[in-house]
């Protein structure tokens, strides 16, 4: 009886955590579409902070628990160097990077995706303008 309730305690304790290994996101988004999105659990490589500001700019916000997020926002920034078309006068370098940003919702569903181009004189001035493009982009859909 003993090694019974130990099987059933470790087979209670080991249940969640395969649950949680299986879903490739780690969170339980509740939104089918973009328009039911009002929380977000963010992950992003970089840039972050402008994100967050951005999206808190639009009413929308950024949980850091997986389960009281209506979507994932997966944030890949990949910088390119120096942003040439605006070197400052001082003699700066800018900055310059590609992004993409997928949203996730119900089952890992992708339920909006984007991508482009920033390029800024300071990287956190870059941060906040792809926070920005991808915020309003979202916003954008959300009331289409």
């Amino acid at each position: 009886m003993r090694s019974m309730n130990r099987s059933l305690f470790i087979s209670a304790l080991t249940l969640p955590m395969l649950i949680t290994a299986c879903d490739p996101k780690g969170a339980e988004a509740r939104a089918n579409t973009v328009a039911e999105v009002s929380t977000v659990q963010l992950k992003a490589n970089n840039c972050e902070h402008g994100v967050q500001e951005a999206l808190a700019e639009r009413n929308m916000g950024v949980v850091s628990e997986a389960d009281k997020a209506d979507a994932v926002l997966e944030i890949n920034v990949k910088t390119n160097g120096r942003n040439l078309d605006e070197v400052p006068e001082f003699g700066g370098f800018g900055n310059k990077a590609s992004y993409s940003a997928t949203l996730y919702g119900v089952d890992d569903e992708v339920i909006f995706s984007t991508a482009g181009e920033e390029g800024s004189i300071t990287f956190d001035e870059m941060c906040e303008d792809i926070g920005d493009e991808i915020a309003e982009r979202i916003q954008d859909r959300k009331h289409a």
